[in-house]
C-alpha cells in the first residue's frame, strides 16, 4: 500500500513540476469537523461559519499564490473533514447525522474546489483518517 500511495504522490509531483517549474501551491484543509456545533457565547462554529472560514481561505490563498506567481495548486485533504461520533460527546455536539453532514461538507468542499480551479490548475489530494 504504501508503495501505491509513494508511486501515485511522484506522479502527481511530476505533472505539476512539468506544467511550470517555478513554484506550486499548497492548500491544506485538516481538521475541519464539519458537523461540529458550538453554541457558546464566546465561541460559535456551524456550517454558516465553516463557509465563510473557507471562503476567506480560498481568497487569500488565492491571493498569495497569484502575488508569487504559482500557477499549480494542490489542494490537500488531510483527515478529520467531519466530527466523529464516536463517543457520546462527540454525538451530542453533532449538527446532524452523519449522513446530512456528508452532502453538506460535500457542497462547502466543492465550492471551495471550483473557486480554486477558476484561478489555478488544480489537483486534489485525499488521505482518510
Amino acid at each position: 500500500m504504501t508503495s501505491i500511495l509513494n508511486n501515485e504522490g511522484r506522479k502527481i509531483s511530476e505533472r505539476l513540476k512539468k506544467e511550470n517549474d517555478s513554484c506550486v501551491g499548497v492548500l491544506q484543509l485538516s481538521d475541519n469537523h464539519l458537523n461540529e456545533r458550538v453554541d457558546l457565547p464566546h465561541n460559535t462554529f456551524n456550517y454558516e461559519v465553516a463557509g465563510k472560514r473557507l471562503k476567506l481561505l480560498a481568497e487569500r490563498a488565492k491571493m498569495f499564490f497569484k502575488m508569487y506567481g504559482v500557477s499549480n495548486v494542490l489542494v490537500a485533504f488531510t483527515g478529520d473533514l467531519l466530527n466523529s461520533d464516536r463517543r457520546l460527546d462527540e454525538y451530542l455536539t453533532n449538527a446532524g447525522n452523519r449522513s446530512a453532514a456528508v452532502f453538506c461538507a460535500v457542497d462547502l468542499y466543492q465550492q471551495l474546489i471550483r473557486d480554486m480551479k477558476r484561478s489555478f490548475n488544480l489537483s486534489v489530494l485525499s488521505v482518510s483518517g
